[in-house]
């Protein structure tokens, strides 16, 4: 491991001739870091379960020879300059757990084979040049527990990857998602859907310890639907004057925090509404 040092200038070919190095971490500090292409010769390390580059200045597209690296477990090449395609040689990863590749300039569609690496438990494409919907061919993900699509180019109807059961964190802020909240995130721990254009009642909200649904065309929960959050819940909608927080022994009982949402389309829990007309709607008994 060299990661975590000021380094800079190319990866020396030669680590290519550790034929038998199974860990290779050359992540950098944020602030300078290595670049060029990636050497060829790292195509040689077939032994390797772990690769770590984020956080540095790789540069071009990111190399097909990845994909015959088939022992890999842990791929995080995050904050780079990658750009194209991500490589459909990556395909062939099968042992994969880990692929982050956030903060990188890779565009085109999501590729339908990452629904094939079944053994991946995260999943980072957020902050990309990545575009379009996501492919039903995720639901093939069955161990994924957190997926991040922040930031991003995608759109239309989110699918309802329902055979995603361990998903614990799901995080889509920022893009152009619309229609209907798919009936898995309702399950899911920990969701963001804000800034998007999902449209519906917000009346069939889960019991998540933390679901985020500022800035989308949601219309407003009925006053019997805050009963339904779990105590200890928080239901986030922030409005433009900023996060407001209705705290209180009554309102407490049906959840810990709750707050208006800026485009909630229910004119009595518009961003106007005064606090206490709020708490008026809201109802425990």
């Amino acid at each position: 491991s060299i990661g975590g040092n000021p380094l800079d200038g190319a990866v020396p070919s030669s680590l290519g001739s550790l034929v038998n190095l199974v860990s290779l971490n050359i992540a950098g500090t944020g602030e300078d870091g290595v670049g060029g292409p990636l050497p060829s010769s790292f195509a040689n390390l077939k032994k390797l379960k772990e690769l770590y580059l984020r956080n540095n200045r790789f540069n071009g597209k990111l190399p097909d020879f990845i994909g015959d690296l088939t022992n890999l477990e842990q791929l995080m090449v995050s904050k780079n300059y990658w750009e194209g395609p991500i490589p459909k040689t990556l395909s062939k990863l099968k042992k994969l757990k880990y692929l982050g590749l956030r903060e990188t300039a890779l565009e085109g569609e999501i590729p339908t084979f990452l629904g094939t690496l079944d053994k991946l438990t995260y999943l980072s494409l957020s902050d990309t040049r990545l575009y379009g919907e996501v492919p039903k061919a995720l639901n093939g993900l069955v161990n994924l527990k957190e997926l991040y699509l922040q930031n991003g180019w995608f759109y239309g109807p989110l699918p309802n990857l329902s055979n995603l059961k361990k998903l614990t964190e799901i995080d889509l802020t920022d893009n152009y998602f619309s229609g209907p909240v798919p009936a898995f995130l309702l399950r899911v721990k920990s969701v963001s859907i804000s800034g998007n254009y999902f449209s519906g009642s917000a009346a069939a909200l889960p019991c998540s310890d933390q679901f985020s649904i500022d800035r989308n065309c949601l219309s407003a929960a009925p006053p019997s639907a805050a009963g339904s959050l779990a105590r200890g819940a928080r239901l986030i909608a922030t409005s433009s004057a900023g996060r407001q927080w209705l705290l209180g022994r009554a309102v407490g009982r049906a959840c810990a925090c709750w707050t208006w949402n800026r485009c909630l389309t229910h004119r009595l829990l518009c961003p106007s509404a005064s606090v206490r007309r709020v708490i008026g709607l809201l109802t425990t008994s």
